[in-house]
């Protein structure tokens, strides 16, 4: 009995049953950007994986948009850049990647579906550093 309440506390249903109209959010969405890969990422040599949460409304409109793991917990950096990595770095690298994952989520728009209820959604993105004949076509979102 013990175990039962405590799972039932730990999965957040004591209290509150199921939406009544849970749903999938189905694929394609559209977005009016594309996800572009920082600057100064490129520039010192760092990728890392970003998962956003957000909800998605009946009307397809995107709102509560929160990092689940933000950047900073995977960052990498795959090379020494001309000038070393300090924290401070680090830190301004991470939050741009956050920055562009949210700014690229904002662009987006999921079909409506009147009637239902909004979804939550665990979105992530993998920056892989390109390959230097990536680079040189990309404007690097300047």
């Amino acid at each position: 009995m013990t175990a039962v309440c405590l799972g039932t506390i730990l999965a957040g249903c004591a209290t509150k049953p199921p939406p009544p109209n849970p749903r999938s959010v189905e694929m394609p969405w559209k977005c009016k950007t594309k996800v572009r890969y920082p600057s100064l990422a490129l520039r010192t040599y760092f990728e890392t994986t970003v998962i956003m949460d957000f909800w998605v409304q009946a009307d397809g409109s995107i709102t509560d948009l929160a990092p689940y793991q933000p950047a900073n917990r995977l960052l990498k950096q795959i090379r020494t850049a001309p000038s070393a990595a300090n924290e401070a770095t680090r830190t301004n690298v991470a939050n741009a990647f956050d920055k562009e994952v949210a700014r690229f989520i904002q662009s987006c728009r999921f079909p409506p579906a009147p009637g239902f209820d909004p979804a939550k959604v665990r979105l992530p993105l993998q920056f892989t550093f390109p390959s230097s004949s990536d680079t040189s076509s990309n404007d690097n979102g300047r």
